[in-house]
């Protein structure tokens, strides 16, 4: 069974509160990710991440307390291949992004967003270098 870890960091190798877990270092073939972060960090094959850029801070109009930043989301993916320094990130198996279960539709349908502007509609901007990775999924 699989154990949410939504808004989690993985450091020292366990799961820790906190924000993103790791930034995209390379872009590979077929939408392929590699993030800075792997199993000296808790990172475990079949985790899934959710990919995003942070937006705007977001305040209470009542009391002026920031909420939170907007989370563009570009992808979810799996880690496929987990190295002691890095992680290898593919496409969710097709059985898994369209119903992988109670968690896990749950979890991806939490983290959907709008597409971005300038792009079209139903489509995702690209994940790039630099993006941000939080760990949603720990199977």
């Amino acid at each position: 069974m699989s154990d949410e870890v939504h808004g989690t960091k993985v450091t020292g190798g366990t799961i820790a509160s906190g924000e993103g877990v790791g930034r995209v270092v390379k872009t590979l073939p077929g939408g392929r990710l590699v993030l800075d972060v792997g199993l000296r960090d808790g990172v475990r094959v079949d985790d899934v991440f959710a990919i995003f850029e942070s937006g705007e801070a977001v305040l209470d109009p009542e009391s002026g307390a920031e909420l939170g930043v907007i989370e563009r989301v570009k992808a979810h993916l799996v880690a496929e291949h987990v190295q002691p320094g890095l992680t290898q990130l593919g496409p969710l198996p097709e059985a898994q992004s369209a119903g992988g279960g109670p968690v896990l539709s749950a979890v991806l349908a939490r983290t959907s967003t709008a597409p971005p502007r300038n792009s079209a509609p139903g489509r995702r901007a690209r994940p790039a270098v630099g993006d941000e990775a939080r760990l949603l999924v720990r199977r």
